[in-house]
């Protein structure tokens, strides 16, 4: 989305080192299928946490996915990130052991979260695992409204009984269905 960056800012207080996001391009692991030629670790000289500021419906659902590997030969404690809206943690840390990988094993996440009474939503991957200049990974990271009807068709379901007529013909029993009032025939609203 145009003008959306991530914005980066440190984990803990470290006394040097490089502040930034380090974004991958197949040096320590392969890009997650389908999501393009990079990916971003969180500890590339320190932990850091990247997050957007989401403009968002206060009440609605939101469904949060993105793409999780641990670095390829590093342990769980090095790997550990976390999900955040709004500074609340979303689910349990992720925190693989990588030690035995080759390559990046990624793994599909989904959190869900309701936006709160402000019209912003803060969105944010926060690396707490150890200060080692070695962390897990982010891929291909989507926020969608899960919740709200103007973004998603609304479904209806009906079911037509068939009555048998105790001779073994079997009859449709007509019935109506109203939507808003406006009876419904044939899947088509009458007008």
């Amino acid at each position: 989305t145009p003008g959306l960056l991530w914005l980066v800012d440190w984990v803990g207080t470290p006394t040097s080192g490089l502040l930034g996001l380090e974004i991958q391009d197949n040096i320590a692991g392969t890009p997650a299928v389908g999501a393009g030629n990079q990916f971003a670790e969180l500890d590339g000289d320190h932990p850091v946490k990247i997050w957007q500021d989401i403009a968002t419906i206060p009440g609605k659902e939101y469904q949060l996915t993105f793409k999780y590997s641990p670095r390829p030969g590093v342990g769980a404690l090095d790997n550990s990130l976390q999900a955040r809206v709004d500074g609340l943690v979303l689910g349990a840390d992720l925190s693989v052991d990588g030690t035995s990988n080759s390559d990046t094993v990624w793994q599909d996440e989904t959190r869900t979260f309701v936006a709160d009474l402000d019209s912003l939503s803060k969105v944010e991957f926060y690396d707490n695992g150890t200060d080692t200049s070695l962390g897990g990974y982010i891929d291909s990271a989507d926020l969608r409204c899960i919740g709200d009807p103007q973004l998603l068709p609304p479904k209806l379901t009906v079911n037509k009984v068939v009555v048998n007529d105790n001779g073994g013909n079997a009859v449709v029993a007509d019935f109506p269905l109203f939507v808003s009032a406006t009876p419904v025939t044939h899947g088509v609203q009458n007008t």
